[in-house]
């Protein structure tokens, strides 16, 4: 469900429009904005799809802290178990809110600043070393709260909060678990940015699904370009007009603003001008009504 509160509420007046539209057609891709394949052939190139992005995105991890020597002499593993559960949500759902670049990126690091701050705080005194699994239960508490208040919500998220409070080389690697978390998230959104724009698109959006209104002046361009053209007009185009006021059988005229649809007649408004076409979608509306009647009647 969507939280009343979020950081989204103050920020989206501020956002910037997106400059995707401004890139090569073929960046435009690989950024998600195209519109996709409706169906494939066969399933099994989906499934070939989701088997090679996730393939490609965890060793691509694995092999970056393999052979990372900074991170080795750090403790860092050579991957974060979380991203496991990241790889099937992003290629097998990369359509659900939970799988944008946002929500893995900021959710396995604000979940990760968690755990370390927690982890921290635990290691200073005896009493707090022993019940470190307070800590941890206490991590996911939190870091809930806190993805949901940055509308950054990614399930996979939690463990990220809980490691470094119950596994100890984690805990170990102290303030270096969060650079860790930023270069696996952004290397898995860089491959799920190639391989989920082949046959689907991916992201739906980077920041907020939220569609920032055209600036008034913009409207007003707008307002005055489709004013000169007289080629959108029905009588131009070759459709009938049935002028505002005009009635004709079973057509009625009202001084309100609705548009109301029984099965003996329809009541328009007054100052509404409407094409044969319209006329003609209404009555078939009106048509499905009194065949609906008839039918509730012989039962």
């Amino acid at each position: 469900m969507p939280f009343p509160l979020s950081i989204d509420q103050y920020l989206n007046p501020y956002y910037p429009r997106s400059i995707i539209p401004h890139f090569p057609k073929p960046l435009q891709r690989l950024f998600g904005k195209h519109k996709g394949l409706n169906s494939l052939n066969s399933s099994w190139i989906l499934y070939l799809d989701v088997l090679i992005g996730s393939f490609i995105s965890i060793l691509l991890i694995e092999g970056v802290f393999k052979h990372s020597s900074v991170f080795k002499q750090h403790n860092s593993p050579i991957i974060i178990a979380s991203y496991g559960a990241s790889a099937i949500l992003l290629f097998n759902a990369n359509g659900a809110p939970l799988s944008q670049p946002r929500n893995i990126i900021m959710g396995h690091f604000l979940s990760g600043l968690v755990g370390v701050i927690l982890s921290k705080l635990f290691n200073l005194s005896s009493g707090g070393q022993d019940h470190f699994y307070i800590g941890g239960a206490l991590s996911v508490g939190i870091a809930s709260v806190v993805m949901s208040l940055f509308n950054c919500v990614h399930p996979p998220s939690g463990a990220s909060a809980l490691m470094p409070l119950v596994d100890e080389g984690i805990k170990s690697m102290g303030w270096w678990y969060l650079p860790a978390h930023l270069i696996s998230s952004v290397l898995m959104v860089c491959v799920a940015c190639i391989t989920n724009n082949i046959f689907r698109k991916y992201p739906l959006f980077w920041w907020t699904s939220y569609i920032k209104p055209k600036p008034k002046d913009e409207e007003k361009q707008v307002e005055n370009s489709t004013s000169v053209q007289p080629s959108i007009t029905p009588e131009k185009s070759g459709q009938t007009l049935i002028p505002a006021g005009n009635n004709i059988d079973g057509i009625l005229r009202n001084n309100e603003d609705k548009i109301e649809i029984t099965t003996n007649e329809i009541n328009l408004p007054n100052e509404l001008s409407l094409t044969n076409e319209e006329l003609e979608f209404l009555n078939n509306f009106k048509k499905k009504l009194l065949n609906h009647k008839h039918k509730s009647t012989s039962q």
